[in-house]
C-alpha cells in the first residue's frame, strides 16, 4: 500500500503545480468587474482585459511569462477551441458561482512558436488528461491551417 500512495502523492502535487487559481474571489474585483470585455472575439491575439485577466489566474505558476501581447491559442478537452468560447464559459460559471474553468497553461519555446504558426502559448480547458507538448503544438499547427481555409 505504500508504494500505491506514494506515486499518486507525487502526481497530485505535479498537476496542482500546473493549475491556475481555484476561485473566482482569489481574483481583484478590478480584473474581474471588465470580464464583459473580454471573449467578444476568436482572435488569438489578447486585448487588455483579457491579458490581466490571464496574467493574474497564473500568477502563481507561470514564472517570467507575461501575456502582453501574445497570440494564445485555446483547446477545449483536446479539441480546437477559442477564446469567445473560453470566456463565455467563464463567464456563465461566474455569474453561477461556480469556480473557473480548470485549465493548463503551455508556454513555448521559440521553436515550438515558429512551427505553431506564431502562437506564443496554449490554455487547455477541461480537459482529463494533460497532453504533450508536441501534441499540443500539433493541434494549433492544424487550427491554424485550417484558419486559410475558405469554404464556400
Amino acid at each position: 500500500m505504500k508504494y500505491i500512495l506514494i506515486p499518486l502523492l507525487l502526481f497530485v502535487s505535479i498537476t496542482e503545480s500546473k493549475t491556475q487559481v481555484a476561485k473566482f474571489e482569489e481574483i481583484p474585483n478590478n480584473i474581474l468587474s471588465h470580464l464583459d470585455k473580454m471573449g467578444l472575439e476568436e482572435a488569438s491575439l489578447l486585448n487588455n482585459y483579457e491579458q490581466l485577466y490571464f496574467n493574474e489566474i497564473f500568477r502563481k505558476v507561470s514564472g517570467e511569462f507575461n501575456f502582453e501581447g501574445k497570440k494564445i491559442g485555446f483547446l477545449y478537452m483536446g479539441t480546437i477551441s477559442n477564446k469567445k468560447e473560453f470566456f463565455t464559459m467563464e463567464k456563465s460559471r461566474f455569474n453561477q458561482n461556480l469556480s473557473p474553468n480548470q485549465v493548463t497553461l503551455y508556454v513555448f519555446d521559440a521553436n515550438q512558436k515558429e512551427e505553431s504558426g506564431g502562437y506564443d502559448g496554449v490554455i487547455l480547458y477541461w480537459s482529463k488528461r494533460l497532453l504533450s507538448v508536441k501534441e499540443v503544438v500539433r493541434k494549433i499547427k492544424i487550427k491554424n491551417k485550417l484558419a486559410f481555409i475558405e469554404f464556400p
